[in-house]
């Protein structure tokens, strides 16, 4: 089960703060640490470096590093704003680069993965000051351009830390994570992943299965556009979003997301005996059920 993470009164600054991935997350979140002055420096790296380049422009880091080693051994509060399919590569580098005292926190939607890494690759002294977190705040259009820590204000931030979390580390991120205007959750890494597959990425796969479909069944662009309603363009929007990424988190959390679409197997079949029976008002009963549920929801 979640819970609310309580705070302690005082106040925590970070003396330098490194944005790995200066992108939509990692912009938003480098302009609240600055806004607030939750750490004295806000410097950012990106292996775009036109993406880092915007971000210094428009304020969301004070200043951008080319030299990821240094930057790590110069910083006390380090964040990963990266595709889940970059963090491996980035944990080794954390290990071999970040000081001993750092603060390390992710962004990333899977969490059992990253965690698992961190295990592997981290050395012992370094294990004890990972927090794994999951921003739960985001814009329809991605990049520094779109960034802005008025994203962050009000929405929920999942942390779920290892039982070996160094207790004063985990209350130092929930105290920034709090400072720049998050909501802060925690839940085990397991509980998240589960919860998430259901959520959105079991949801994604759903539309690129529906756009798969689709071409299966050889329909043209032309045809699509003028014939296609909302509720196709509604549940297939995000087929159209970064494939790289999506690969990525469908492979990270593949157990999950397994687990999801067997289920969601379940349910359609129940939805397609109940069309293909004589019970009319059976089905009318369920449909009017869900639609109840939709509506006191959103």
């Amino acid at each position: 089960m979640t819970r609310e993470t309580s705070l302690p009164p005082d106040t925590s600054v970070f003396d330098c703060a490194l944005i790995i991935g200066c992108g939509l997350i990692g912009g938003s979140i480098g302009h609240g640490l600055i806004r607030h002055r939750v750490s004295s420096q806000v410097v950012g790296y990106d292996a775009n470096t036109a993406h880092a380049h915007i971000a210094l422009q428009r304020g969301l880091i004070e200043a951008t590093v080319t030299s990821l080693d240094t930057a790590l051994a110069n910083a006390d509060l380090i964040v990963l704003a990266v595709p889940v399919g970059r963090t491996e590569q980035l944990v080794v580098e954390l290990g071999r680069s970040a000081r001993p005292e750092a603060v390390i926190v992710d962004t990333g939607s899977v969490k059992q993965a990253f965690t698992q890494q961190c295990a592997q690759l981290l050395p012992a002294n370094l294990k004890s000051r990972v927090v794994p977190c999951h921003p739960i705040a985001g814009h329809v259009q991605a990049g520094p351009e779109h960034a802005d820590a008025g994203l962050m204000e009000g929405r929920p931030m999942i942390m779920t830390p290892e039982q070996e979390v160094d207790t004063e580390v985990l209350r130092r991120v929930a105290r920034m994570w709090r400072k720049i205007g998050f909501n802060t959750l925690t839940m085990s890494a397991q509980e998240h992943d589960a919860m998430y597959a259901d959520l959105s990425h079991m949801p994604h796969v759903l539309a690129f299965t529906l756009m798969h479909h689709i071409h299966d069944r050889g329909m043209c662009p032309d045809t699509l556009n003028a014939f296609a309603g909302n509720a196709f363009r509604d549940m297939t929007h995000h087929a159209g979003r970064n494939s790289r990424m999506w690969r990525d988190i469908f492979y990270a959390n593949r157990a999950e997301i397994s687990r999801s679409l067997a289920d969601f197997r379940r349910s359609l079949v129940e939805i397609e005996n109940l069309i293909n029976s004589e019970d009319q008002e059976r089905l009318e009963q369920m449909l009017a059920q869900l639609q109840q549920a939709r509506m006191s929801t959103w």
